[in-house]
């Protein structure tokens, strides 16, 4: 072959690789995916956003959240999240220096004005610095000023003694649509309450709703399925319509506590003093007869109360220790929010949603360490539960799906469309899982981040 002719053929070949090159340098970014406003996450002031990370997301860092127009901060500047300070410190720790880095991909917007429309774009921030067009666009209007139904105003004392189930039952009757239900600075003790379509009710900062540790506040014959007939107790705060028919709209928020009162606090997390720890039930029996001194019978507040007036009725110990409180227990309710309040000390499971579709479960801190089977949130025959920013410290599994029992449950929804990122999993069973009721299946759960 002539050199001249060598020569131009290594030309070419050099400029088509480098047209290669250029153009893969400047391949097109890709924007986040799906940006959207999750169930009731929305109120006067505020407004979260979640998005779905783009296809490369190994290569992105970040996210700018744009208001109108203006950038107005960033995914990892978001201090809206009680779980990010868990994360960070657990980065921070050069024993986890290996760990898989996650993305935090939502950001809560304050400071807004009621009944006033914003919109909304995120875009990806590059470990190279540069930015990816913007996300799909979101328009959302927050809500009117609500009115405030102040327990207090109904006769609810907050001294920690007085039973205030009356006076806040009062409250949340009054109530009118797009109302708020308040419990503020204080301990309220109450028995059974139930909410109802189209309210708020919203733990305020320094207050506590604390469950009474009398088994007779609390109505009896509640069935966790249509066909069961092991009945139970009612929980704490509940919605259910009386023809077993739907419910909607219902948010719980708020800075304060729900104390189910349960058990026997015995100390701390001796890394995290802010989390406390619960005596664990063993309930077993010595050779002498005598009880293990974890026994419920000796640990147990109204955990306690409620398996002995159970017992007084006939039941044996074995029947009636399954059929304590629940922390909160809706059934029926389509658009649910439960966000910022901490969760402690349930006599049975926390958070537990029956055939309720769209629930959103953001900032809250679940602390029920050794509570016996004190799962964090259930999740049963619903479509639609998204679960991001919150603290898992808890005494069973973290986060349950179950979908019924047996042919009866067959026929009924599959628990079904959930999405779980951005949480911090600090004790429990299991972080998320599946079963062990599963009759009418459990579909397309995405657990991430």
């Amino acid at each position: 072959m002539p050199k001249t002719m060598l020569v131009v053929i290594l030309a070419v070949i050099l400029i088509s690789l480098g047209g290669t090159f250029k153009t893969s340098s400047a391949a097109p970014l890709l924007p986040p995916q799906n940006l959207k406003v999750p169930a009731l996450a929305f109120d006067e002031k505020s407004i979260t956003l979640t998005w779905e990370k783009a296809a490369d997301y190994a290569s992105i860092i970040d996210y700018n959240i744009y208001l109108n127009g203006k950038r107005i901060g960033t995914a990892n500047e978001n201090a809206g999240s009680p779980a990010k300070p868990y994360i960070d410190q657990f980065y921070a720790d050069s024993s986890n220096s290996r760990a898989q880095k996650i993305s935090l991909h939502n950001y809560t917007v304050t400071g807004l004005k009621p009944s006033t429309a914003y919109t909304f774009t995120v875009r990806a921030v590059y470990r190279d610095g540069r930015e990816s067009p913007d996300s799909n666009r979101v328009i959302q209007s927050t809500t009117a000023s609500p009115r405030i139904f102040n327990i207090v105003d109904y006769g609810a004392v907050g001294d920690g003694t007085t039973l205030n189930t009356k006076a806040i039952q009062a409250a949340i009757n009054a109530c009118t649509a797009g109302g708020k239900v308040l419990v503020p600075a204080g301990t309220f003790k109450t028995g059974a309450i139930w909410l109802k379509s189209n309210m708020t009710l919203e733990i305020a900062k320094d207050a506590t709703l604390l469950g009474s540790e009398n088994p007779d506040d609390y109505p009896y014959h509640y069935l966790l399925y249509s066909y069961s007939t092991d009945e139970r107790f009612y929980s704490l705060i509940n919605a259910q319509a009386p023809d077993h028919g739907s419910l909607a709209n219902i948010r719980i928020i708020g800075a304060g506590t729900i104390d189910g009162n349960g058990w026997r606090q015995i100390g701390v997390d001796p890394q995290q003093p802010e989390l406390p720890v619960y005596a664990a039930a063993k309930n077993s029996t010595n050779k002498d007869g005598s009880l293990n001194p974890n026994h419920v019978l000796n640990i147990g507040i109204l955990a306690k109360a409620q398996v002995m007036k159970l017992m007084d009725t006939g039941l044996t110990f074995k029947s009636a220790y399954p059929r304590r409180s629940n922390l909160i227990t809706l059934r029926g309710v389509n658009n649910v929010y439960y966000g910022g309040f901490t969760a402690v000390n349930p006599a049975n499971h926390t958070v537990v949603n029956i055939h309720c579709n769209n629930v959103t479960v953001a900032g809250v801190m679940f602390k029920t360490f050794q509570c016996n089977n004190g799962d964090g949130i259930e999740f049963i025959h619903g479509n639609g539960l998204t679960v991001f920013n919150n603290v898992f410290d808890t005494g069973d599994d973290c986060m349950n799906f179950a979908a019924g029992l047996g042919a009866a449950s067959q026929k009924e929804t599959a628990s079904q469309n959930a999405w779980i990122f951005n949480n911090y999993f600090r004790h429990g069973h299991g972080a998320i899982v599946a079963g062990s009721h599963t009759a009418a299946w459990i579909e397309q759960i995405l657990g991430e981040d």
